[in-house]
């Protein structure tokens, strides 16, 4: 009975620093659970930044277009000033045509009203002859 207590009070401190070191591994492995917690944290966060920088490209890529669509609409708008401002000056043109050919038949009138007058005074002069 007393070898058996000899016995226990030698394995004592054997088995209370097995258990220390026991605690210390549950201790390193706890800590080693929470840096992979932290790695996958960070993993997530670089992620998500990521997600984030394609966010803005994405932006800016949709201003881009926007852009481009207002010039669209506006070279469009343009144009179809310039279409109207050529068919004015078409119009324009045609109005000159027309008071041109109105010019030449009032002269042609005037010549038409000078050559009756002439024949009048013909036909009066053959009149006095006679």
């Amino acid at each position: 009975s007393l070898a058996v207590l000899f016995s226990l009070a030698i394995s004592s401190p054997a088995l209370a620093s097995s258990m220390t070191s026991s605690a210390a591994l549950t201790s390193s492995m706890t800590s080693s659970a929470a840096l992979d917690s932290s790695m996958t944290s960070s993993a997530a966060l670089t992620s998500s930044m990521t997600s984030s920088a394609a966010l803005d490209s994405s932006m800016t890529s949709s201003a881009a277009l926007g852009s481009s669509m207002t010039s669209s609409v506006a070279l469009t708008f343009s144009m179809t000033s310039s279409a109207a401002l050529d068919s004015t000056m078409t119009s324009s043109a045609a109005l000159d045509s027309s008071m041109t050919s109105s010019a030449a038949l009032t002269s042609s009138m005037t010549s038409s009203a000078a050559l009756g007058s002439s024949m009048t005074s013909s036909v009066a002069l053959t009149s006095s002859m006679t």
